[in-house]
């Protein structure tokens, strides 16, 4: 079956080991698009990520001080795992 059918479907729903190797590479591989779409966003009350894979959008979101409450979803319990363990980081 090869390496590349298990990585698409850990896309659809991350989970166990290979799903937190795929939420690293997904927060890595959005992180220019992330910073930029966050820097189009006007400062607000709330923001809700819907999806939030590894938690790199909320992190940076938290981090930039412009947002007084920041929600993230996700299907995959283990990328909310991850998002949730998160610390901001800096933009």
């Amino acid at each position: 079956m090869g390496l590349m059918q298990p990585l698409i479907e850990q896309s659809k729903n991350p989970s166990g080991l290979l799903g937190k190797v795929m939420l690293r590479i997904m927060n890595n591989a959005h992180r220019s698009l992330t910073v930029w779409g966050l820097s189009m966003l006007k400062p607000a009350d709330k923001i809700l990520d819907v999806s939030c894979g590894g938690g790199n959008a909320v992190s940076l979101m938290a981090a930039s001080g412009r947002f007084r409450k920041i929600h993230g979803i996700d299907f995959s319990p283990d990328a909310v795992s991850s998002a949730a363990a998160k610390k901001p980081a800096a933009a």
